[in-house]
């Protein structure tokens, strides 16, 4: 996506110089960088604030020519001029998906899934965190939050960065990255399906998409927002991926299926885990008294039993 606003914005100049509306100068760098409030958009141009003294003119006057041609393309939702001239870029999440509804079309079985989340996290020794890839991906140490181990909960800097990737490569970090309405729009596709990561961390750490992805599903994409119906909602957490995947003997309460129930109240259900900076990542829900796994109760009366009734499908 840089790559691609920076030929918009190449592309913009040029028209605005051939129109009149700029000098001729030539533009070194687009300044591309993710804004620090995402109200701002996913990313922020400050080509106009380096380009002044080239162009002899007011960085708001450059900002405004360049917006004003800036050519049409799907996956830019809209483009604004902030303060002194700030060219900011909201994205467009439907381009994404535009993607796999033509796929769809021309015959291809194909599916999508999407988490709650669009904090994604991983381990600090990973080539992901490498620092030549943060770069490319202008994402920002303050955006970060060691999920595991003795730092849990402290957002990154530089020290702490190189700490973990070099003595705790081992340990997970989370990156803030993102904006909601992209998996709304995302999860209401007739074709899409809730999943969730899963993971062996110890008590009071890790990614809250644990313990809070199904319940967070329920409460804002049913009870709050009304993007889906509760029917719906209940399919694609169950029947739609046991069809997708050919999972024998899941997704519907009959003879001969498994006896796997959840039991909710969907007018109490919610989330309660939390970013490690922010709270308990592993915090249990509201709303979920009764869990049932072949037949065992995993959760009665909203207390874990610590069972294992479950088991590895293989098929």
């Amino acid at each position: 996506m840089p790559e691609k606003i920076e030929e918009l914005v190449r592309a913009a100049l040029a028209a605005a110089q051939e129109a009149g509306d700029l000098p001729a100068f030539d533009l070194e760098d687009c300044g591309l960088e993710r804004p620090a409030d995402t109200s701002h958009g996913e990313w922020t141009s400050t080509c106009a604030l380096k380009s002044a003294k080239l162009a002899h003119c007011a960085p708001k006057k450059i900002a405004d020519a360049i917006a004003a041609n800036m050519p049409q393309d799907a996956s830019i939702a809209k483009v604004e001029v902030a303060g002194p001239g700030f060219i900011n870029f909201y994205l467009n999440a439907a381009a994404n998906n535009a993607v796999l509804a033509e796929a769809r079309a021309k015959g291809m079985d194909v599916w999508m899934d999407s988490g709650m989340y669009t904090d994604w996290a991983t381990y600090a020794g990973t080539a992901t965190f490498d620092e030549q890839t943060i770069k490319d991906n202008s994402l920002r140490f303050g955006d970060m939050v060691a999920a595991t181990g003795k730092y849990t909960g402290t957002r990154l800097n530089r020290e702490l960065y190189e700490l973990l990737r070099h003595k705790y490569p081992d340990e997970s970090i989370i990156c803030y990255s993102g904006e909601p309405y992209e998996i709304y729009e995302a999860l209401q596709k007739p074709y899409a399906m809730m999943s969730t990561d899963a993971g062996a961390y110890a008590p009071g750490e890790g990614h809250p998409q644990i313990a809070g992805s199904y319940p967070r599903f329920l409460r804002k994409m049913v009870r709050e927002k009304r993007l889906l119906g509760l029917e719906e909602a209940v399919y694609k957490c169950t029947l739609l991926p046991a069809q997708t995947y050919h999972i024998p003997g899941k997704g519907v309460l009959e003879p001969g299926y498994d006896a796997d129930l959840v039991l909710f109240d969907r007018d109490a259900v919610r989330d309660n885990a939390k970013m490690p900076d922010k709270g308990e990542p592993d915090a249990p829900p509201d709303g979920i008294p009764y869990v049932i796994v072949n037949g065992v109760f995993a959760v009665d009366d909203g207390v874990f039993q610590n069972t294992r009734s479950g088991c590895v499908i293989r098929y």
